[in-house]
């Protein structure tokens, strides 16, 4: 746990998220930088929001436009998710991550410390470890997968101007990583520069956004299924898990069984009050998600479809896009 919880604090640091870290998640410091990615996120938006419709008339340039625009958009709403809920998300990670309150179980505190060898009550003994250890290993390598992915496109996007004014036999060509409207030019090479730098650090805050928050998500989802895993186990296999307690005492099998279903059922409580705590944060994040990164997939199938130079950088950034946005999700 203690690798998993390290690897999303280094990810989530960079855009001042600090839910990770208990040490740092009042600090007024950390605090302040995410309203500033915040603000960039928001100025992302704009920019390319004006831009693709500046450019509307011209179906190439607004499609390249479109998908940065539509990569904005999620970039934005993830970071305001954070920000906004970020005493929610601390809230969240402390009762399904930091803790793992499955081992609060009376029934589950009691298996654990038996030495148990065979039966049923080794199998769930072994369900509660395993799937703990399992579901951190999981979401440990999709986190990094997909913070490669995203950072690998984010590079192609930065690297691909500087490509092309290589080169090109205009020295006074001033090309941008992403497609994005300014109210100012470009001729001043000191605003250039800037304007490349605050193109660099947006790219790279998706590598934050979009792993850091989804991962997260299904970070807290996945120990929901897996403790609702363990109790369809217990209810499913309760008269020998009972019998296998009780051994030779028949008159404790009844209020055994009463006992460790209402065990179940107060557990189950629980889960479902978090679940839908955790379903009013994030089913219009998803359902906005959806939206966009649907059209973010038409927009990038469009563009490799007219697209006649497979080999240049540009190009094999949105193939990368494409396994960005339909991998994790898939």
């Amino acid at each position: 746990m203690d690798e998993l919880v390290t690897i999303f604090n280094r990810v989530l640091l960079f855009a001042g998220i600090t839910i990770f870290d208990k040490k740092n998640q009042n600090s007024k410091k950390w605090l302040l930088l995410q309203y500033v990615n915040v603000f960039i996120g928001l100025l992302t938006f704009v920019f390319t929001t004006v831009f693709v419709v500046s450019n509307a008339s011209d179906i190439l340039i607004c499609i390249q436009g479109a998908s940065v625009w539509i990569t904005g958009v999620i970039m934005f709403i993830s970071l305001a998710i954070c920000l906004l809920f970020r005493k929610k998300f601390s809230a969240f990670l402390e009762e399904m991550v930091f803790v793992d309150h499955m081992l609060e179980m009376p029934l589950i505190q009691y298996v654990c410390q038996m030495q148990v060898r065979r039966g049923r009550l080794r199998e769930l003994k072994e369900l509660v470890m395993t799937s703990h250890e399992k579901l951190f290993e999981l979401i440990r390598l999709l986190l990094k997968s997909y913070v490669a992915s995203v950072w690998f496109s984010a590079t192609l996007y930065l690297c691909s101007p500087i490509y092309r004014m290589g080169v090109s036999e205009d020295k006074s060509l001033r090309l941008l990583a992403f497609d994005m409207w300014f109210p100012w030019g470009l001729e001043n090479f000191a605003v250039y520069v800037a304007s490349f730098m605050f193109h660099a650090y947006a790219g790279y805050l998706c590598c934050v956004a979009y792993p850091g928050l989804q991962s997260m998500i299904i970070l807290l989802v996945g120990q929901i299924i897996r403790q609702l895993r363990i109790l369809t186990f217990i209810s499913l296999h309760l008269d020998e898990l009972v019998e296998e307690l009780v051994q030779e005492r028949k008159d404790l099998w009844q209020p055994g069984c009463t006992l460790i279903l209402s065990q179940c059922v107060d557990h189950y409580v629980k889960l479902k009050r978090f679940a839908n705590r955790l379903n009013k944060i994030t089913q219009p994040f998803y359902l906005a998600l959806i939206l966009v990164a649907s059209m973010l997939v038409c927009v990038c199938s469009v563009k490799i479809a007219i697209s006649n130079e497979i080999s240049i950088p540009s190009t094999y950034s949105y193939y990368q896009i494409l396994v960005m946005i339909t991998g994790p999700k898939a």
